[in-house]
C-alpha cells in the first residue's frame, strides 16, 4: 500500500512538470491562437513624387482619399475634402519633400499639388504682335476671321446671318451654319492652342458651315454679338 501511494506521487509530479509553461494560467488552445511574428521584413521604396492625370471631363476635385499602413499591418484611409477646380490638361502631383520653412518644426511634408504653368512676361512691344497671331484667317476667304481670346474663349468675326449652331460628340465640336452664296473647297485649319484643336470651313447650298474642333468635353456658351459669334468653353 505505501508503495502504491510513492508510485500516485511520481506520476502526479511528472505530469506537472511536463504542462509547466512561461505563464502558468496560459490554456493550451490559448497558446496556440497566439499571432506568430514573422522574421522577413517588407521594403518599401521612399515616396518621392508621384503623379495623376484626369479625363477631358474632369472640372473639380472634391476630395482625395490617403489609405496607409500602420506599424501593426492595420490599413486605414484619411480623406482631404478640397472642392477645387481644375485643369484637366494638367496631372496633378502627390511628392514628399523637405520643408523650407524654418520657424516650422515639421521636417518632411507631404505636398499635393497640381502643376502651375508659369505665366509669360510679355512685354509692351510683344502685346501687338500676340493679338495679330491670335487671329486666324483663310486664304481667299474674307467675310470671316477667328481670333482666340484666352484659353476658355474664341470670337468668329463675320457679317453673316448665323442660321443655327450644335454641339457633336465623340469627338466634341461645334458646327454652326451662316448664311451665304458663296464657293470654295472645304478648308481646314489647325489651331492646337487649348481648348481649341482645328476649325473647318465646309461650303454647302446656301450656307456654309463651320466646325470647331475642342480637345476634349467642354460645357460651350454661344453668345451673339456686334462682330458675331462669342464661344465659351467651360
Amino acid at each position: 500500500m505505501h508503495k502504491l501511494f510513492n508510485l500516485l506521487v511520481t506520476v502526479l509530479l511528472f505530469s506537472t512538470i511536463l504542462q509547466a509553461r512561461e505563464n502558468p494560467f496560459l490554456s493550451i488552445s490559448t497558446a496556440q491562437e497566439l499571432p506568430v511574428s514573422s522574421n522577413i521584413k517588407e521594403t518599401f521604396e521612399p515616396l518621392k513624387r508621384a503623379s495623376i492625370t484626369f479625363p477631358d471631363s474632369a472640372r473639380v476635385l472634391k476630395e482625395v482619399i490617403f489609405k496607409y499602413q500602420k506599424l501593426d499591418g492595420e490599413i486605414v484611409e484619411k480623406k482631404l475634402l478640397l472642392n477645387r477646380s481644375i485643369d484637366w490638361h494638367l496631372p496633378v502631383f502627390v511628392s514628399q519633400t523637405m520643408s523650407t520653412s524654418q520657424n516650422s518644426p515639421i521636417k518632411k511634408e507631404i505636398i499635393i499639388i497640381d502643376r502651375v504653368v508659369p505665366a509669360k512676361v510679355i512685354k509692351k512691344k510683344e502685346k501687338k504682335v500676340l493679338k495679330k497671331a491670335n487671329l486666324i484667317k483663310f486664304k481667299k476667304i474674307n467675310f470671316i476671321k477667328f481670333s482666340q481670346l484666352n484659353n476658355k474663349s474664341m470670337q468668329i468675326i463675320t457679317n453673316d446671318k448665323i442660321l443655327r449652331y450644335f454641339l457633336l460628340t465623340k469627338p466634341h465640336r461645334l458646327v454652326i451654319d451662316l448664311k451665304r452664296n458663296t464657293s470654295f473647297v472645304t478648308k481646314t485649319k489647325l489651331v492646337n492652342k487649348i481648348p481649341f484643336k482645328s476649325i473647318t470651313l465646309g461650303n454647302h447650298n446656301g450656307y456654309y458651315r463651320v466646325v470647331v474642333a475642342l480637345d476634349g468635353q467642354y460645357k460651350i456658351k454661344v453668345e451673339e454679338n456686334d462682330k458675331g459669334l462669342l464661344l465659351n468653353c467651360k
